[in-house]
């Protein structure tokens, strides 16, 4: 009887149009939990809109009709609405409920016909353009429960979305169902989880070292988490189930966001403003375009709004390729980094055309290559945001080393200032006659003043706080605050705030003004001096102007101290020097801020 019954179905199955057969008929198989469709589907694209149910059943002939190559058929964006054709038989002599599961949230609407018998068995609408209550089952994506009657049954749907169109579409048992939402829901809380951690840890360490690289990494992994979140339909199962705008639009609005977020981290992360400030005027040009299209996309036209969105997003997403491997190969230790991570994103995106060509199956895993890609590339940023700070933490210690040396330097100079005067001191007292006991306690006294005059005026210099690195204008202040505590020299200033110097310039800044400094004081012998500090987006100037004795100076390395001036100048690419002019001493050092943070 089961054979005749089966005979019976086949027979019915050749009766059907010969235009819906391009394609073998899927079998119902109580041992098969899941069925993908996408190469089971007939496809029909009506550019007009127009076409019905009847007429698209009415067209017996093969000229509209194009078989599927695709397990997950993808019409990016169209505004055409598709039709999809299957036919199913059904070997048993019962019913057979089967779950279709569509695999894609961003269908705006899209309506299912289901016919057995020459007679309409289902229609029903559905899409993210409906409150998600209307949904037959409360599900992220779209989850259909059909029932297959014994013998043969043909299925059309038609579909519309103002997003991309992909048509990732499986017939599962309602156990196989169950089975894919606990796999789908494990593998989110994995991604989701990791993000967080890793957004909350470097948002603490922004807290902890105020270094806006982190903050903006943390604002950077929050709005891709936020967009997949969308994209993935939890935003409106558990968020917004019944604001059906915000559904529909929100994808389009992020992804401007994503790109600003993106610009704003590769800015910090690899200091390209510093290191090519004409690529970084490409980023600010495309942070500035990209808040433009945020706000059109509130009023565009979604698709086109969309388009344009995907369009600019690419495109910058190449430029930032680009411009990390300019940066890679003048040998900056960030870019390279964020090269390496930029490459999960890339074979994250080939992972995907695999997907979409049949190479690879569509799964839990390739269906969300791209979130693993950015979890991966999110995983390795914070590795080199942690190098990066590893990095700081070794330069602020190197240059506290410096600031040691440079203190025994000085100590070794201050012995040298005072030798003189005491050693002669010493050879007074030694041989001092009885006759001319009194002239020699004259020059004795008179060079012990000398001495505690020199002594003074020095020592005042190194009274710096050595566990904590000072801004340069603070720095610069408490020093002539401390020198006119030694009421020997009328001091003025002209001194403009900094901010947010690296430790190495700031530093070596800083010494160079006290060196020059210690000179002015021990050797100039002036009455007046006067200290400038100008500071422009460009270059940071420093004078010193006095009135002691006539020194000229070129830049050249003679001497310890002037030795040292010039090392130092070398290493920021400043230029120092110094000339006598007008009977004022007038010292300077430019630091062009675009070479000296390299």
């Amino acid at each position: 009887m089961l054979f005749l019954h089966r005979i019976r179905l086949c027979a019915l199955g050749a009766l059907l149009p010969t235009a819906l057969l391009a394609l073998e008929p899927i079998q119902l198989s109580t041992s098969e939990t899941a069925h993908s469709l996408g190469l089971s589907l007939d496809i029909l694209e009506d550019a007009t809109q127009n076409l019905t149910i009847d007429a698209v059943r009415a067209d017996s002939s093969n000229s509209l009709w194009k078989t599927s190559s695709s397990i997950a058929p993808n019409f990016g964006f169209t505004p055409s609405s598709i039709w999809v054709h299957f036919r199913v038989i059904n070997s048993e002599q019962e019913s057979q409920e089967r779950i279709l599961d569509i695999a894609w949230d961003l269908l705006d609407h899209f309506s299912v016909y289901g016919f057995a018998n020459q007679k309409k068995i289902l229609e029903t609408n559905h899409g993210r353009a409906l409150p998600f209550h209307q949904r037959p089952v409360d599900y992220r994506e779209f989850a259909l429960p059909l029932k297959f009657p014994p013998g043969p049954s043909d299925w059309y749907m038609r579909f519309e979305s103002t997003g991309p169109l992909t048509l990732p579409m499986t017939l599962r048992t309602p156990g196989n169902m169950i089975s894919k939402v606990d796999r789908s829901l494990f593998f989110y809380g994995a991604i989701f989880g990791i993000l967080g951690m890793l957004s909350a840890y470097s948002l603490f360490l922004f807290f902890a070292v105020r270094d806006g690289a982190y903050l903006y990494y943390t604002l950077f992994i929050l709005i891709f988490a936020i967009t997949e979140f969308h994209n993935k339909g939890f935003a409106f199962q558990y968020l917004q189930p019944e604001w059906i705008w915000s559904t529909v639009r929100t994808s389009s609005l992020l992804r401007w966001l994503e790109v600003i977020a993106a610009a704003l981290f590769y800015r910090s992360f690899t200091g390209i403003q510093i290191r090519s400030p004409s690529l970084d005027r490409v980023f600010q040009a495309i942070m500035l375009l990209a808040a433009l299209g945020f706000v059109a996309g509130f009023f565009l036209e979604i698709r086109l709004g969309d388009s344009i969105g995907i369009l600019f997003f690419s495109l910058s997403a190449v430029f930032t390729l680009i411009a990390s491997a300019y940066l890679v190969f003048k040998k900056n230790r960030q870019a390279t980094i964020y090269l390496i991570a930029y490459t999960a994103i890339i074979l994250a995106g080939i992972a995907t055309a695999l997907r979409s060509l049949g190479v690879l199956p569509f799964n839990v895993l390739t269906n969300d290559t791209i979130s693993i890609g950015a979890v991966f590339q999110a995983m390795i940023l914070s590795l080199g945001l942690a190098d990066r700070y590893r990095q700081a933490r070794e330069e602020t210690i190197e240059a506290r080393l410096k600031l040691a040396h440079d203190r025994i330097e000085i100590s070794r100079n201050l012995h040298d200032v005072l030798g003189s005067d005491l050693g002669e001191i010493v050879i007074h007292s030694e041989t001092a006659e009885d006759d001319r006991t009194e002239a020699s306690h004259q020059t004795v006294a008179f060079l012990a003043r000398r001495s505690l005059s020199h002594l003074r005026d020095i020592v005042r210099l190194l009274k710096i706080n050595a566990e904590d690195i000072e801004p340069l204008d603070l720095y610069i202040n408490q020093y002539l605050d401390r020198l006119r505590l030694a009421k020997r020299f009328e001091v003025s200033a002209e001194i403009q705030s900094t901010q947010n110097l690296p430790d190495h310039l700031n530093l070596q800044t800083q010494r160079i003004f006290l060196e020059w400094m210690a000179n002015v004081v021990r050797h100039a012998r002036p009455k007046g001096i006067r200290v400038g500090l100008r500071v422009t987006t460009r270059r940071i100037t420093l004078y010193v102007l006095d009135d002691g004795l006539p020194f000229s100076w070129k830049g050249e390395r003679t001497g310890s101290g002037l030795a040292n001036i010039a090392e130092r100048a070398r290493t920021l690419h400043a230029r120092v020097g110094s000339r006598r002019w007008a009977g004022i001493n007038r010292f300077f050092c430019r630091i062009p801020l675009q070479l000296s943070q390299v």
